[in-house]
């Protein structure tokens, strides 16, 4: 339960089916549905993207500023199974309803794979993106917080001297 309290629950699939029929709708779902095998693949195919996304995971700690992902990361590249991997991985990607259908309608490992590490390295691609922003934005406010400072130093060191902020340049203008 949340400070506001709504009630969070995660849950993990079993088994993936598919849906034949929609029997009931109300006052909750019931269908018949058709249990699909396990993606089950190997060979050398599985095993580079296995290694590809697990790569990918460990760019995460660097792009993502938050508590314990160096954790989550380390667990997830200690899985050994590449589909139990994919669909962890998919847990945490920021993907459309449409996205996750298309992960879980995957007929092989390899495209379960192929389609987990597209996301990924979209997902990391756009984490770069995004700390360069940042690091932009915070060199920029960095050089105008220099500058104001030194034009208040500048201010300062002119009063103490007695001389006008502007130098005199703008009296003398008016003078002429």
């Amino acid at each position: 339960r949340t400070a506001d309290g709504q009630l969070h629950a995660l849950a993990q699939g079993v088994e993936r089916l598919v849906l034949l029929k929609l029997e009931q709708t109300a006052p909750f779902l019931m269908g018949r549905a058709r249990v699909l095998e396990p993606l089950s693949d190997s060979g050398p195919e599985v095993d580079a993207l296995h290694r590809a996304v697990a790569e990918l995971i460990g760019q995460l700690p660097t792009l993502v500023q938050s508590a314990g992902i160096a954790a989550v990361v380390e667990a997830l590249r200690e899985e050994h199974d590449p589909v139990a991997l994919g669909y962890r991985v998919a847990a945490l990607l920021n993907l459309s309803i449409e996205g996750e259908q298309a992960l879980l309608e995957a007929s092989t490992g390899v495209e379960l794979l192929r389609k987990i590490y597209a996301a990924l390295l979209h997902e990391v691609q756009v984490l770069q993106i995004r700390s360069k922003i940042a690091s932009d934005a915070e060199a920029e406010i960095g050089k105008s917080q220099r500058e104001y400072l030194l034009r208040q130093q500048m201010k300062a060191i002119q009063q103490e001297l007695g001389e006008p902020e502007d130098g005199g340049e703008t009296a003398e203008l008016k003078k002429k």
